[in-house]
């Protein structure tokens, strides 16, 4: 969390929530700026319009709102707020009563709008503004953000984009100069992934006297199951069988009202033993929501009752009676409500009682008041809910719900909370989900300790199961304080013993940026299992279970994790990882050892963004200490038998639970109670299994050999008592019996072993087993039974055993397209006399056999049995009936007994059987029947395509496919082996298939990026192939995506990965320039003509970086994947377009001075400036000699002092298309007026002057000296040339001088001679800059000075006025003429 930056004496309390969608409104209003009292019409603007309701800010309720384009909503008078475009920090003096958002310099122009309007029914109604694409002035960076105004006084914050980060904002709410919240000023800090939620604490409830929510699971009529919420644990019971329901509560939703009561209007309500606390006497308010049946046609139904200390009814007009009586005066009284309620509807009633004054509210609305006097009588008696102590034909007929009772007079605002006021409500797996009772909870009454300034978030009341609470008085629940409910620790959650796992030696290793699969082959017991930096690991989803000693993950890992289970004794995870859940179901982490987390690590995010998640999808379980490091974001239940500690800012959604608890600061934990009670708690806890009902047989021959190398396989799935279906958590054990017990041998595997009498399942066989049968005598109906060891329930099964047939042999598992071999061999009695099951060497030739066959698509239990969907293949002939009679006949090829044929399958399936059948009806050889065991064909693998899979090599050249970020189909295809790629299209991938994005290029530092969807699942209806059109790459490249599915009955399917996908490249460049400034030229001044530069420590840096669709810096925009070429290069059409690539400069000004850029193109560095730059390139702008502006002043208008206006724009589009666009406006000159040293559109410093070199000729006698005037000067604004006494860095020497057209010096003069000097460097002084020496008496004439300023253009004029400036200005300096300066007389008044 950001704590707000600034707060003093605040109404108002800021939470940061989890993020919500944009709410709209019932009706959307499109604002209509009033344009006037603005300068800047859609830009600096307002409007006035209606809330809807009576809004409460502060103490104040308003109906209306000014909305300004800047991001504002004010209250009250008009104070010309919307004309302040400079955001100011909080408290500012430009107004007061504001709620700022997004409080900045904001445009709404053609591209953007700015919506408002109500939304929902009374007493929930909220009036939502929102800011849609609105434009920043000062980067033209486009903004989405809303906020809404709650009928309650709450106040929420929703931010749609993440350009809206508040780095040129002011964020908060401001009431007045001495009660403000600032949440941030000009910072970062605001984000998609949360919402700002402010709360008025003056119209926060008091806690409740008494609070009788309704949210027990189901009432039983036992006493004191009712609860009170309230502190004081005033429970109640039931009568005559009252029920409660969650179908239709008042308030829907969680937080909601939740469940509610029911009552009949005969017999049924709620009894509340009598309490001092419930004796009201004082102020008090009693509240509750109430939907009733019907009107009475007669008499009163009631709500509640107290008897005579207070009570309240609905009366046949559907208006509500308050009846109490009084002691001083003694009095009976009752009024009723302005207002009625409507059968049927859910309606909020309140009573508020004040001495001398009582008001009825309906839906927090006052509906009804008297002023009688007195004190409410107390009594002895309890307080009904739905009854009034006994009095007949009273109780209430309908639904009631959220009975609350205050020993205080709540305010009309407070009324108005009251009855939108919800909570959290109650889990739905007690069992489990009470361990997870708030955001934080102890389960050994412990220690929670805030050590830094942290928040909890959507506690369901701000009370929390620890001893004590560190610091006491902490405002992090809910923006409140949290208390602490000592004694009273959460339940314990726990299993037995923790699995030794130390007896594993299997490793599994990943090495650096490699992909591996945990349990690839099966394995379930691993001893270390290592990841690299960068690796990935993917698990089997066939396995459900894993056991590890050691686990380590390397940095920057993605550990991809299926639903299930997984043990591990010792857990290290390295920084910048991130640990996913994909599919659905919980995944559940069992740690043994105490386990430190590093930092930045992200567990279960949604999205690359690490913005959202479900807590739901993961279960983190330790028997040891949990300690985490700064920067985690989690969306878990966290659960520490030891205790756990948080480092500084994270973000925990869930809940945790511990002994102990320690927070660092600007931590965040938000509680999703809805989320922790879909967790699957797996071990720790059951959610009421089905009982068992039986077996079915899903597997056995109906005729089958009485022979001992002939074993039947019978195949049995455990059921449920409902008789449909399977116990897949069936643990016990199967006693195995026929009516021909002792002929009949059982056995665990086909090729034998030792005989059973029975067979064990443990739970993690779903229930399915097989048993094998060798039964020693000929039996037409032999009885099999399969019976529970425990219950005695049985199943049994018929089977034809004789003494011939055929014994099947093959075939084994195998892959579509690969076939495989069958072998029939012929048994019988031959008549030789020897006895039966012999090899039947005569059965010779070609026989014609009829052949049938079964199969299984489901790989959930239970097995179904039906007809293949495509011919299984024996010999070429194609099988695809499903019973004798239908049978297809097929030749095969027999020789002394025995015949093999090639089994082929182009589909994939569970094959239950090939059965074969011989009679020919002639010989008296009896009918040769046999039936071959069950097998599977599994597709080759799963093929993943795109559209383009071009790019082969040339990587970085290829044809680009498609944005980095942007969606794209991809088809998931089941194929055979036949060489075709034949699909299977019976394949259903009985879950989720995971898919896996391996880099092709950049091969060197380049990352391998993410997927946007992880998984894919091929169904019923999908024919062995789904497409998803909404794939996305995050990263620019080229790239493969490998398919791993789960196991097909068993059977690993290969995971290839598909063609060369791409390429990708970025989506839109993000341009970000810093603020800039000029330096001058001349001490704190410019000559126009004169070049100036950005000032040293204020040149423009510009940021490129190279986002996808999804706003995510793209790291692999570097190196021969870089398409923006070697430099940018300056255009003179600033326009944004393709023609316009580069850099480009406009002034803002029109006067007759003329900006010039005279800037070299910026090198991006070479080839080593874009490598290793991760996607993001940062240079500084034109700080080189070389780069220079100017102002090109006019030849004949003198124009006055100003500042520079100056803007850059920067539009770059590489080779590929892509674009992106930034603008740094009112660049002006640093002067000491600018803050910071930065000028902002400083127009008022008169820095850019236009300058002149002024020389004048000069008379004097030839026996003194002569000064001669020579200076610069600069055109004022007086609007004259006026002598530039700041000019002091002007510095002429000799060679900028000559005398009489050379360079010799002194000059001859008659017989004398005269020496030129100059003040070097100028003094800044108007008269004494040049001079001639006197050539002494008698020696005169002239002296013709010429200064060439060739070097000087800034000081060059047109003297002569003949339009063009003079660049080698002269001068007449003359000795022997006896008369002062030609512009001064000179007199001399003789005084007596």
């Amino acid at each position: 969390m950001l704590i707000p930056t600034s707060v003093f004496a605040a109404t108002y309390t800021v939470s940061e929530l989890l993020p919500t969608p944009l709410d709209s409104p019932d009706v959307v209003n499109t604002v209509s700026w009033d344009r006037t009292d603005t300068s800047y019409p859609d830009d600096d603007d307002k409007v006035l319009v209606n809330i809807g309701f009576p809004f409460t800010f502060k103490d104040v309720a308003y109906n209306q709102v000014r909305i300004l384009t800047n991001g504002i909503l004010h209250f009250g008078l008009d104070q010309r707020f919307h004309r302040d475009y400079r955001n100011d920090s909080l408290p500012t003096g430009e107004a007061n009563r504001f709620i700022a958002p997004y409080w900045d310099d904001l445009v709404d122009d053609a591209q953007s709008s700015v919506t408002y309007g109500l939304k929902g029914d009374a007493p929930s109604r909220s009036f939502i503004v929102t800011w849609n694409n609105v434009r920043a002035y000062s980067n033209n960076l486009r903004y989405d953000f809303q906020v809404v105004l709650y009928e309650n006084g709450d106040i929420r914050f929703r931010y749609a984009n993440n350009t809206a980060n508040g780095i040129s904002a002011t964020i908060g709410i401001e009431v007045d100069n001495g009660d403000f919240i600032q949440y941030s000023y000009n910072s970062s800090s605001v984000r998609t992934d949360f919402d700002l939620f402010f709360k008025n604490a003056l119209l926060s409830l008091p806690n409740a006297v008494l609070d009788i929510r309704m949210d027990e699971n189901e009432w039983l009529g036992d006493v004191g199951e009712v609860k009170d919420s309230s502190a004081n644990a005033l429970n109640g019971s039931v009568f005559a069988g009252a029920l409660n329901a969650n179908s239709n509560p008042p308030l829907p939703g969680n937080p909601g009202s939740c469940r509610y009561g029911m009552f009949n209007g005969s017999d049924q309500y709620i009894n509340i033993p009598d309490n001092n606390v419930l004796d009201l006497t004082g102020s008090f308010t009693v509240s509750a929501w109430i939907k009733i049946d019907s009107l009475p046609a007669s008499g009163l139904k009631t709500i509640l009752s107290k008897d005579e200390n207070y009570e309240f009814h609905v009366k046949p007009n559907g208006t509500i009676n308050w009846w109490w009586q009084t002691v001083s005066p003694t009095a009976t009284n009752q009024f009723d409500s302005t207002g009625v309620v409507t059968p049927g509807a859910w309606t909020h009633i309140a009573i508020r009682f004040q001495a001398n004054n009582q008001t009825i509210f309906i839906n927090g609305q006052a509906s009804g008041s008297a002023t009688f006097t007195g004190t409410p009588v107390t009594n002895n008696d309890p307080l009904q809910i739905g009854a009034d102590q006994g009095a007949a034909n009273r109780e209430f007929n309908g639904d009631i719900d959220e009975v609350r009772v205050f020993d205080a007079a709540l305010s009309d605002a407070q009324m108005v909370s009251l009855a939108s006021a919800t909570h959290f409500c109650s889990l739905a797996n007690p069992g489990c989900s009470a361990a997870f009772a708030d955001a934080l909870s102890s389960n050994n009454d412990g220690v929670l300790n805030f050590s830094g300034t942290g928040q909890l978030v959507n506690s369901p009341d701000n009370i929390l199961q620890f001893s004590s609470i560190s610091p006491s008085v902490n405002t992090v629940c809910n923006g409140a304080n949290c208390a602490a409910d000592s004694g009273n620790p959460v339940s314990e959650m726990g299993f037995g013993s923790f699995p030794d796992t130390s007896v594993f030696n299997q490793d599994l290793s990943i090495s650096n940026n490699q992909t591996g699969t945990l349990g690839a082959g099966g394995q379930q017991q691993f001893d270390d299992v290592v990841l690299g930096n960068g690796a990935v690991m993917n698990v089997n989803s066939a396995v459900s279970t894993y056991y590890i000693d050691t686990l380590t993950i390397g940095r920057f890992a993605d550990v991809n994790l299926r639903p299930g289970n997984y043990w591990v004794r010792r857990l290290a995870i390295a920084r910048d990882s991130k640990i996913n859940v994909v599919g659905s179901g919980t995944a559940r982490i069992f740690i043994k050892d105490d386990a430190r987390f590093e930092r930045n690590i992200w567990f279960n995010p949604n999205d690359n963004l690490g913005v959202t998640g479900d807590p739901s999808k993961l279960l983190i379980y330790a028997e040891g200490n949990l300690i985490f490091d700064r920067n985690i974001r989690a969306w878990a239940g966290i659960y520490s038998k030891a205790d756990i500690s948080l480092g500084r800012d994270s973000l925990y959604t869930g809940a945790l639970t511990a002994d102990n608890i320690s927070i660092e600061r600007n931590t965040s934990i938000n509680y999703d109670a809805a989320a922790i009670a879909k967790l699957d708690f797996g071990p720790l806890c059951t959610s009421g299994s089905c009982n068992l009902g039986g077996f079915d047989i899903i597997s056995s021959p109906s005729v089958a050999l009485a022979c001992p190398q002939s074993r039947a396989e019978i195949g049995f799935q455990a059921m449920c008592d409902d008789g449909i279906s399977p116990k897949t958590d069936y643990i016990g054990t199967i006693n195995l019996s026929t009516d021909e017990n002792a002929l009949s041998q059982f056995y665990t595997s086909l090729s034998g072993g030792s005989p059973v009498t029975s067979i064990s399942l443990n739970g993690t066989e779903s229930g399915v087993g097989s048993v094998y049968l060798y039964h020693q005598n000929e039996n037409v109906n032999l009885q099999v039974s399969l019976e529970d060891q425990v219950s005695a329930l049985d199943e049994i099964v018929s089977i034809d055993f004789r003494s011939a047939g055929f014994a099947v042999t093959g075939p084994d598992d195998f892959v579509c397209g690969n076939p495989k071999p069958l072998t029939l061999t012929a048994i019988g009695k031959v008549d030789d006399g020897s006895s039966a099951c012999a090899l039947l060497t005569g059965f010779t030739g070609n026989k014609d056999l009829s052949v049938w066959v079964n199969a299984n698509y489901e790989q959930a239990a239970p097995t179904v049995s039906e007809a293949v969907n495509s011919p299984i293949m024996i010999n070429g002939a194609a099988i695809s009936n499903s019973a004798p009679h239908t049978s297809t006949s097929v030749s095969v090829n027999f020789s002394l007994g025995q015949a093999t044929v090639d089994v082929e399958h182009l589909d994939a399936a569970q094959i239950l059987g090939i059965e074969f059948a011989y009679d020919d009806g002639v010989s008296a050889t009896p009918e040769l029947r046999g039936k071959s065991g069950i097998f599977v064909v599994s597709p080759d693998t799963i093929k993943v395509a795109a559209s383009n899979n071009q790019c082969t090599a040339n990587y970085e050249t290829c044809d680009k496919f498609v944005s980095a970020g942007s969606p794209f189909p991809i088809t998931a295809t089941a194929v055979c082996a036949d060489g075709l790629e034949t699909k299977a299209g019976s394949y259903r991938s009985n879950g989720d298939i995971t898919l896996a994005l391996n880099l092709v290029a950049p091969s060197i530092d380049g990352i391998n990026g993410a997927l946007s969807e992880g998984v894919i699942a091929i169904q019923d209806s999908d024919n062995g192939e789904k497409t998803i059109t909404n794939q996305k790459v995050s990263e620019v490249g080229v790239f493969t995506i490998s398919a791993q599915a789960p196991a097909f009955f068993g059977q690993t399917i290969t995971t290839r990965a598909s063609a060369n996908i791409g390429r990708f490249y970025p989506d839109y460049f993000d341009l970000s320039l810093t603020p800039a400034s000029f330096a001058n030229s001349c001490s704190g001044f410019t000559y126009l003509d004169q070049d100036f530069f950005f000032d040293l420590n204020a040149a423009p840096e510009l940021t490129i970086q190279a986002k996808n669709a999804d706003d995510v810096l793209t790291q692999n925009y570097e190196g021969d994947f870089w398409k923006l070429g070697g430099s940018l290069v300056e255009q003179t059409n600033c326009s944004i377009g393709p023609a316009t690539e580069g850099f480009c400069y406009t002034d803002n000004l029109s006067g007759a001075a003329s900006f010039s850029s005279a800037n070299a193109a910026q090198s991006y560095g070479g080839i080593n400036g874009i490598r290793n730059i991760n996607g993001q390139k940062v240079m500084i702008l034109h700080n080189q000699s070389f780069d220079g502006f100017n102002y090109l002043r006019s030849v004949a208008t003198g124009i006055q002092p100003f500042d520079a206006d100056v803007n850059l724009q920067i539009n770059l589009e590489d080779d590929d298309g892509v674009t992106g666009s930034v603008s740094l406006n009112n660049i002006g000159f640093t002067s000491d007026s600018d803050s910071g040293g930065v000028s902002f559109n400083t127009t008022n410093d008169q820095l850019l002057r236009h300058g002149r070199w002024k020389m004048e000729n000069a008379y004097g006698p030839e026996t003194q000296n002569l000064a001669i005037q020579a200076h610069a000067e600069y055109f004022s604004t007086k609007n004259k040339f006026e002598f530039n006494p700041d000019d002091s860095c002007t510095a002429l020497n000799a060679a900028n001088i000559s005398l009489n057209g050379g360079s010799a010096n002194p000059v001859a003069l008659g017989s004398g001679t005269t020496t030129f000097s100059f003040n070097s460097p100028l003094i800044v002084k108007e008269n004494e800059n040049f001079s001639l020496s006197a050539p002494n008496a008698g020696n005169t004439g002239d002296v013709f000075i010429e200064v060439d300023l060739t070097s000087y253009p800034w000081l060059q004029f047109d003297w002569n006025q003949d339009g063009s400036l003079e660049d080698h200005p002269r001068i007449k300096a003359s000795f022997g003429l006896y008369r002062g300066h030609d512009r001064i007389i000179y007199w001399r008044e003789v005084m007596n």
